[in-house]
């Protein structure tokens, strides 16, 4: 179902930026209970730092993305998947983990968690993998590459990967119109199966303009 409203959309443009440096730091690492005096790390070709202490890895990227890989034994609570059953959550349960890693990962970067929303949760073969998004003003924001802010693989009762885009936006004090929803719905009319939304496009810019998306 689609509510469409007679008044046209104008929203603000938006200031991004990255909060979170291309190195892992000292607080990043206890946060993610790695040693913050190790000596296993290194750089990658990309730039991209990586921490290794098996069966745990930590990568951060160049544009501050960071991501994580390990194993099925949780080696900290902030792995742990509260479970009723004690072996499989529930996809509310899987959810709420997610949540609670992304609000310390967030808080990490002094940024609001409240800017998160709950985007998608999928079926895999191991357990799932829950995907968050950022939100601006009640419009959201999606990424050029197709990938989520932040993504949660959940295998058993432990999370076992994660990556973590951190972006900060601020709104500017002017504001852009959309097009009006009569000739929006029309350019949608040419796509079957998909929904139309107002969004952003993160492709890595320092600036963002709002627009009329088609999503699957």
């Amino acid at each position: 179902y689609t509510l469409i409203t007679g008044q046209r959309l104008q929203v603000p443009l938006l200031q991004a930026a990255s909060p979170v440096g291309t190195q892992a730091t000292d607080d990043l690492l206890a946060l993610l209970d790695f040693n913050p005096h190790t000596n296993s790390r290194y750089p990658l070709s990309t730039g991209t730092e990586m921490v290794v202490e098996y069966p745990q890895s930590l990568g951060v990227q160049t544009d501050g993305t960071v991501f994580y890989t390990g194993g099925t034994e949780p080696v900290s609570a902030l792995y742990q998947v509260a479970a009723e059953n004690g072996k499989a959550p529930t996809q509310a349960e899987a959810v709420l983990a997610a949540l609670q890693l992304a609000e310390s990962l967030l808080s990490y970067a002094e940024m609001d968690a409240g800017s998160l929303w709950f985007s998608g949760i999928t079926e895999t073969d191991g357990g799932l993998v829950v995907t968050l998004d950022y939100l601006v003003n009640g419009i959201p924001v999606y990424f050029a590459d197709g990938e989520s802010a932040v993504s949660v693989e959940i295998t058993g009762t432990t999370i076992t990967a994660f990556h973590c885009r951190f972006r900060q936006y601020t709104s500017q004090e002017s504001l852009y119109p959309l097009l009006p929803m009569t000739q929006a719905v029309a350019m949608a009319s040419a796509y079957e199966g998909g929904f139309l939304t107002a969004g952003y496009v993160d492709q890595g810019s320092d600036q963002l303009q709002p627009s009329w998306l088609i999503r699957d």
